[in-house]
């Protein structure tokens, strides 16, 4: 035997809570049939020593048209707002591991070394570069020789000067150029593994998490390999 549930409500012939607003939202919801009944309406009750103006009637319809419009304009935006989000999110998802570069002068330290770009806005006869750790000590000092304006990549392999290898871990490196007669500091680009993504389901906004440098936004990210 089967039971069939009933709403004790709409046996009695009365309507819920939920169903009356219902009603009443679509009471006064004015759609495109109750328009043109209006409409034809207006044109019957006119007075006929003064008939509504062609203009007035297609102002109405126009008027009506534009709100119309309007409103199913901004369902189809949040639509494609929704869409780009998602998509800007799968894509995001294929950078992680891959290297980001960012403008800062923490270099990070791996297995592999630690890779960087150096930013000449000018030609220089010399570029000197220096790696400190943690606690300010000189670890590492090189002369690069005269370079072209442009990025200039560069790769340290964790040797220090005096032959030891540096743990892996977090370094500071300072690059000065010699353009012209003035000996000035140069923006250096670090390369950093890029662990997971962060993905703001309010904004769309997408940052990365990356290794030993923490967060940052997708404009933030000068290159990626």
């Amino acid at each position: 035997m089967s039971i069939t549930a009933t709403d004790p409500y709409a046996n009695l012939g009365l309507n819920t809570q939920r169903e009356l607003q219902s009603q009443e939202k679509d009471r006064t919801k004015l759609g495109q049939e109750d328009f043109l009944k209006l409409m034809t309406s207006q044109l019957q009750q006119q007075d006929p020593f003064k008939p509504m103006e062609n203009g007035d009637f297609l102002g109405q319809m126009a008027q009506f048209s534009t709100v119309q419009g309007v409103e199913d304009l901004s369902g189809s935006f949040n639509t494609l707002s929704t869409s780009l989000h998602s998509s800007q999110a799968l894509q995001a998802s294929s950078m992680i591991g891959r290297t980001a570069f960012t403008q800062d002068s923490s270099l990070m330290l791996g297995s592999d070394g630690a890779p960087a770009m150096i930013e000449l806005p000018n030609s220089a006869s010399q570029v000197s570069v220096s790696i400190h750790d943690q606690q300010g000590q000189l670890l590492r000092s090189e002369q690069l020789g005269p370079q072209s304006a442009g990025l200039l990549e560069y790769q340290w392999d964790g040797q220090t000067d005096s032959g030891s290898m540096a743990s892996p871990g977090r370094y500071h490196i300072t690059v000065n150029g010699l353009i012209g007669d003035r000996n000035e500091a140069l923006n250096t680009l670090v390369g950093t593994r890029v662990e997971s993504i962060n993905l703001d389901r309010k904004t769309g906004a997408v940052s990365f998490n990356l290794s030993g440098l923490g967060s940052a936004s997708f404009d933030q990210i000068a290159q990626l390999r």
